[in-house]
């Protein structure tokens, strides 16, 4: 026959072992709401890199271009290198809302061309509702010795 302290040590390691794997079930893992927090997080990061990494790359497409443009100088006219640079602005459909912006000057043997302009990161929540979330102004700038 059990006597009466056994029954009570067995029943006392029974509650401390069910308590401590309980306390220890609570713990493990990653709860719902954790998961859910960080697949938010991640969706919200590739949303914005996706939305915001071709806007960089437009710049330096322009910029390369430009470049390229500046170092023909002494080839072509001001007009032609500003019909070139227009189209592909137009091309990478760069926000540029007056084509008199874009500024092309000669001076002490060297050309300068430049313009700036603002892209929108923005969140589209209907038909015709948006909301602005960040605006990401450029200048793109060469300097070219003719």
């Amino acid at each position: 026959m059990a006597t009466r302290a056994s029954l009570t040590s067995t029943t006392s390691d029974f509650i401390a072992k069910g308590a401590y794997s309980l306390r220890a079930r609570s713990e493990r893992g990653v709860t719902l709401i954790g998961l859910l927090f960080w697949a938010l997080l991640i969706g919200a990061l590739v949303w914005t890199g996706y939305r915001v990494l071709p806007f960089y790359y437009y710049y330096y497409e322009i910029q390369g271009y430009m470049e390229a443009q500046a170092s023909k100088a002494q080839v072509f006219s001001d007009d032609e290198i500003r019909v070139n640079v227009l189209q592909k602005i137009k091309e990478l459909d760069i926000p540029l809302d007056e084509p008199d912006r874009l500024k092309i000057n000669r001076f002490s043997g060297e050309i300068v061309i430049e313009f700036e302009y603002t892209e929108v990161l923005y969140f589209e929540y209907g038909e015709d509702e948006s909301k602005t979330l960040w605006e990401f102004p450029f200048h793109p700038y060469v300097k070219h010795v003719i």
